[in-house]
């Protein structure tokens, strides 16, 4: 094992082990557990691939408010505005479909790890979880 494998492995023990979303029991702990994890993932750097596991079900999310959502998270990584062409950054406050991934990808790889698609109603809620955390395949 590598010097860099060493500390990719150091790293990914505290995501992995202390952020498991899948023992929240209410929104708000799936809340905490989530952000918690995405904010791991987005200061990760190196070259080992890391996704959320074991991935939870995004369900209780249903009901959040836009707002809330926002300061758990972050914003998102990825949007699709009403009617229009997928968008990343600060052009999906306004969208009605945001997306957060939870996974670490590698520069130079390619796929991606589980996502979370969150749709909102009319009042800022989230109305519907699209794919709740799927996982896709990475490949380098």
């Amino acid at each position: 094992m590598t010097a860099t494998e060493v500390v990719g492995l150091v790293l990914l023990v505290p995501v992995l082990l202390v952020a498991s979303p899948s023992s929240a029991e209410t929104p708000d702990q799936l809340l905490h557990m989530l952000g918690t994890s995405l904010m791991s993932f987005r200061a990760m750097s190196g070259e080992q691939y890391a996704a959320l596991e074991p991935v939870p079900d995004g369900a209780m999310l249903r009901g959040i408010a836009r707002e809330l959502l926002l300061s758990s998270f972050g914003k998102p990584d990825n949007c699709e505005p009403f009617n229009g062409p997928s968008v990343h950054g600060a052009e999906c406050e306004p969208s009605d479909t945001w997306s957060y991934w939870f996974f670490y990808l590698p520069r130079g790889s390619r796929g991606g790890g589980p996502e979370l698609w969150l749709r909102f109603d009319d009042h800022n809620l989230v109305e519907e979880v699209c794919n709740p955390l799927t996982n896709r395949t990475r490949r380098r």
